[in-house]
């Protein structure tokens, strides 16, 4: 399944990389996306329970499902 990874933008990408691992998934190589000078969204795919998953570890990290872009 395709996450979106929702952290603060200075989150450490190699200690989110090893959660994300740590939780069954795995963290996509490309270059988070920038929502605002805070924020940030990574890209993941994982378990369908990834974000209880997530939920425990020292890492700020929103986790929202990722759906298809559909063209209306």
């Amino acid at each position: 399944m395709k996450w979106l990874l929702t952290t603060p933008a200075d989150v450490d990408r190699e200690s989110l990389r090893q959660e994300v691992e740590a939780a069954g998934a795995t963290l996509e190589s490309r270059d988070p996306v920038p929502l605002d000078q805070e924020e940030q969204v990574f890209y993941a795919d994982g378990p369908d329970d990834l974000r209880d998953r997530l939920s425990d570890t020292g890492v700020p990290v929103r986790v929202h499902r990722s759906s298809p872009m559909e063209l209306y």
